[in-house]
């Protein structure tokens, strides 16, 4: 944010999703807040809630706002919106904004397993603070060495973009070590 980076005290996942799986239907987002002792079932469940919610034909209240400014002329448009730019330039922007905005986010996840593709690399943002975009690929049956013989077993691909001047390799490296942890036990790191 204006151009600085700065240590997060929280976790903040973003994801998006089509309302409907048709071309023209509107990309729904939902910004969620993990909130420390929060159970597995409880974080599954409230996740699944608030994407649903995203997806419903109800219009949210960034739907709302976005209908308003998208009915101004477009000169006034361009003078709020570079207002609004300058704003967040300088750390002044409304702190309503930021805490509903999914790019100012941990990380910003798209499931493109959900529609049949593979992961793929997306690039990162100018606006917003998010350091890390991954993608999730659809699960696929892969023959795997287990001990002396090959099995099938599920895999998914992650593929991940990140902002290099937040993080590091050796830094990536150790995340992307804990992040397969947490993968494959999930349970085991939440209470």
């Amino acid at each position: 944010m204006g151009r600085r980076t700065f240590q997060r005290n929280h976790v903040a996942l973003s994801f998006a999703a089509k309302k409907q799986l048709s071309d023209d239907a509107p990309l729904a987002t939902v910004k969620r807040r993990f909130r420390p002792g929060e159970s597995f079932p409880d974080m599954v469940g409230k996740l699944t809630n608030e994407i649903g919610g995203a997806k419903s034909a109800t219009r949210s209240s960034m739907d709302k706002e976005l209908g308003l400014l998208l009915a101004l002329p477009g000169f006034l448009l361009v003078f709020l919106l570079g207002m609004l730019k300058r704003l967040y330039s300088i750390g002044l922007a409304p702190r309503g904004l930021i805490d509903t905005d999914p790019l100012y986010t941990s990380a910003f996840v798209a499931n493109l397993g959900s529609i049949k593709l593979d992961a793929a690399y997306h690039h990162l943002y100018e606006h917003g603070n998010c350091p890390l975009f991954v993608t999730i690929g659809q699960v696929q049956q892969v023959p795997v060495v287990d001990g002396d013989r090959v099995v099938a077993r599920q895999q998914m691909t992650l593929r991940y973009t990140y902002d290099e001047r937040v993080e590091d390799g050796l830094y990536c490296a150790k995340s992307l070590q804990l992040l397969a942890q947490r993968i494959q036990d999930p349970g085991s790191w939440i209470s």
